[in-house]
């Protein structure tokens, strides 16, 4: 009896294989230089950085990682059920109390600053938008942890509010800015303290 299987031809087999690898590299193949950040974003990122708010001095700085974060972990300060947790006088920095910046923090601007934590991909920064931090491409050697390297999210702006992380070595500060006439910083914790 004769086999009428269906065959396919050699080339066909090769052609899916290319066709399937340029659809991947087109739909997943975005690299973090593909994405650009906004200049209300670097707003955000010089205000945090000022000499102004002064959270941390020149002297404190060294570096900035030249890629965002993307960590997720501080996800768990805006959500529904754990929004205390950055309360209870905890803030290290900033112009209101906790009473006001509860009030600020609606369900639906928690909602949205959620999502978008959730959403967070690296993205490299341009040292022509920065104020003052000097980029490096290194975090982890042991060069750059004696030099305090600081690792930044990529801001989250809402409306006229703003959240942004940065990690050292030593610490983890969340900051939640309002854009007045300028963006500044009105409430930050360090999440190392709520740990303890």
């Amino acid at each position: 009896m004769k086999d009428m299987g269906l065959r396919v031809p050699k080339g066909l087999n090769v052609i899916s294989i290319v066709l399937l690898l340029i659809t991947n590299s087109v739909l997943f193949g975005q690299r973090p230089e593909d994405f650009i950040m906004s200049d209300a974003e670097y707003e955000v990122i010089n205000s945090v950085f000022s000499r102004e708010s002064e959270p941390i001095s020149k002297k404190q700085i060294t570096k900035l990682y030249f890629r965002t974060d993307f960590d997720k972990g501080w996800l768990i300060y805006f959500n529904t059920k754990n929004r205390h947790l950055m309360y209870d006088k905890r803030a290290i920095l900033g112009l209101m109390s906790d009473e006001e910046i509860e009030t600020l923090l609606t369900d639906k601007v928690i909602r949205v600053f959620s999502k978008s934590i959730i959403d967070l991909v690296p993205y490299e920064l341009e040292s022509s938008k920065l104020n003052y931090p000097h980029l490096t491409k290194s975090f982890d050697g042991a060069k750059d942890l004696r030099k305090k390297v600081f690792r930044i999210s990529k801001p989250i702006i809402v409306d006229d509010l703003a959240i942004m992380r940065y990690i050292t070595l030593t610490s983890s500060t969340v900051f939640i800015l309002q854009k007045i006439k300028k963006w500044e910083i009105v409430y930050s914790f360090d999440e190392w303290y709520i740990m303890y």
